[in-house]
């Protein structure tokens, strides 16, 4: 017999060199391809054989290996990936949580004690601006402990965070908490302006059509900021708000599958049944894609990548490209907030041109010394108010306006804004 041509395996099989280095186990216990260096060893040991792959296919971006060992070995991705945003969700995160938290026990202590409509009105105010700015404290304290529980596994489970219940609540709880804040500050920068205008008006009792006009305020708010947090993960809304489909079961489906994706791998394998496809909804694509696998072991699973997982920190999903569905929605809210800043700047100021006005016929001797000092005080008040707000919304909708546009791709900056922009209010 001729052996020369002929690999001898570890198990005693033997196979033809040409078949040695060639990325396929034909030995059967690996010893082929043991000693070749073209190629990488995929990790997944459900199964029988050792799976290799090209050296090319280690980084590239793309998944090759089932259990995707050839992308995560190599990245070092995290949920938080720079330090001084590490340091920065803790600090805000856990200052936002204690000192926001102190300010309603204490109004709620002290409000039996209030005897004017103005003065219950701003308590509560005041306390429902702490409630959402302690909210966006809880928000970025779970996403520090996040970070670390992940730590340097997050590549490799990122995709069953980015579909988890925990990272929708998350997005949920931050924008609540911003809305509320802002919403709350808007109304109480009207009730003031309402009050100066009103002049020396001694303000009226509390009673009973006071407490119903408060609740309406508190309802009014949480109404509005809950809804407009929940509405994207409304079923009925999903052809508006899911952004793709994620089928953990299914190895070789290991990615975030987008409408646009389904839509050319469903019209390739239709085509060929010559079985029509009347739309492209998301809930006719979960349809299609059941009539592509065997039902057996009760049919294929999926997760669906909502609103808020859009990107590892869970944010209200600001950037949009001008085609998405959710642009509408984005641009609503957005346009929304920065009339509520408009508000908010334009009553401050008001006041203290009010108050400026007012006190000019006193500013001689020590009444007037104490007016200009009152006014002084009043002046840093409304400027720290204004510049806090307009460090908050604005950038957020420059940066959304430049994204849409296409002048810039802003998708990475959402951790810098989520921890450093988004909570300066807070």
């Amino acid at each position: 017999f001729e052996m020369v041509n002929v690999f001898t395996c570890a198990n005693g099989n033997c196979v033809p060199y040409s078949q040695v280095c060639n990325l396929v186990d034909d030995c059967g216990d690996g010893t082929d391809e043991d000693g070749c260096n073209n190629h990488i060893v995929c990790s997944d040991k459900s199964l029988l054989k050792k799976s290799y792959m090209p050296l090319s296919s280690l980084c590239d971006g793309k998944y090759d290996c089932l259990d995707l060992s050839d992308e995560t070995s190599c990245c070092e991705r995290e949920l938080i990936n720079d330090m001084a945003l590490k340091v920065s969700s803790w600090f805000i995160g856990t200052l936002s949580m204690v000192l926001n938290g102190i300010i309603p026990v204490r109004n709620l202590y002290t409000i039996k004690s209030v005897r004017t409509f103005s003065a219950l009105t701003d308590k509560v105010l005041i306390t429902l601006i702490s409630v959402g700015d302690w909210l966006v404290g809880i928000y970025l304290f779970c996403l520090a402990s996040i970070d670390v529980y992940f730590g340097k596994n997050f590549c490799l489970r990122q995709y069953d965070w980015l579909v988890s219940t925990q990272c929708s609540i998350l997005g949920v709880v931050s924008t609540v908490g911003s809305q509320i804040s802002l919403f709350s500050m808007t109304v109480l920068s009207i009730t003031r302006i309402v009050r100066i205008s009103q002049g020396l008006s001694v303000p009226g009792p509390v009673n009973k059509k006071c407490y119903v006009l408060v609740a309406s305020i508190i309802f009014v708010t949480l109404g509005t900021s809950i809804a407009l947090a929940v509405i994207p993960l409304e079923s009925y809304f999903e052809d508006i708000f899911v952004n793709a489909l994620y089928y953990p079961d299914i190895k070789f489906l290991r990615a975030l599958i987008t409408k646009n994706s389904f839509k050319q791998a469903l019209t390739s394998y239709y085509e060929k049944t010559r079985l029509p496809i009347s739309s492209f909804s998301w809930s006719s694509i979960k349809s299609l894609i059941r009539g592509m696998f065997t039902n057996d072991y009760e049919g294929i699973s999926y997760k669906v990548v909502g609103f808020y997982g859009n990107d590892p920190v869970c944010l209200f999903k600001f950037f949009v490209a001008p085609d998405e569905p959710q642009t509408s929605y984005s641009w609503f809210l957005l346009g929304f907030n920065f009339v509520c800043f408009g508000i908010i700047s334009i009553s401050y100021a008001a006041v203290f041109i009010i108050t400026s006005t007012s006190s000019s016929s006193l500013s001689q001797g020590a009444t007037g010394s104490l007016v200009r000092s009152r006014n002084s005080r009043l002046q840093r008040k409304i400027s720290i108010i204004i510049l806090t707000d307009f460090l908050c919304w604005v950038p957020f909708i420059i940066v959304s306006f430049l994204h849409t546009m296409g002048t810039v791709d802003a998708s990475p900056w959402y951790a810098l804004l989520s921890i450093l922009i988004l909570p300066i209010n807070s």
